[in-house]
């Protein structure tokens, strides 16, 4: 496995789901949480389904896609394009008993994988910020009139690649 881009590893260190969001056959989007089988090198994530996934069907009709990641004190949103692979080597080098769950069949299940190449990202990152920072700044700027968006505590970085 190749080293991960160090933008996109840093922003999905610490996560194993995320929402995949594609577009059904009418353009109404559908979310759905995936398992985040791996990070790869440049800007590429991977997840897995079934070959009869709804979700297949959508991402050949249309590929563009956006991947959110949630955590207590984290939000990562990614835009990308998806295209569906089904590589028996790299489901074989990607596998994860965990997966038993979803696939009862193991590797001999109908699977396939889900290529996300990320084009651009956003991270909101509270980790570093605690709540009295938080106070200290929204006091601050209701005395100065500086307007920083008081909602998003944190950080917030975009990131193109």
């Amino acid at each position: 496995m190749s080293k991960p881009n160090a933008k996109l590893s840093n922003l999905t260190d610490g996560f194993r789901s995320a929402m995949l969001v594609t577009h059904d056959q009418d353009g109404s989007l559908r979310a759905r949480p995936m398992a985040l089988a791996e990070v790869e090198d440049p800007k590429v994530l991977w997840f897995a389904t079934l070959q009869t996934s709804g979700k297949v069907d959508e991402l050949r009709d249309d590929s563009r896609v956006a991947v959110t990641l949630q955590g207590s004190k984290r939000q990562v949103s990614l835009t990308g394009r998806a295209e569906v692979v089904i590589d028996a080597d790299k489901i074989d080098a990607m596998w994860k008993d965990s997966w038993q769950v979803w696939f009862p069949e193991g590797r001999d299940s109908a699977i396939a994988l889900v290529k996300v190449s990320v084009e651009c990202g956003e991270e909101w990152d509270a980790t570093l910020e605690d709540a009295a920072e938080f106070l200290y700044e929204a006091g601050r700027q209701l005395l100065t009139g500086e307007n920083r968006d008081a909602g998003s505590p944190g950080e917030h970085r975009t990131v193109s690649f």
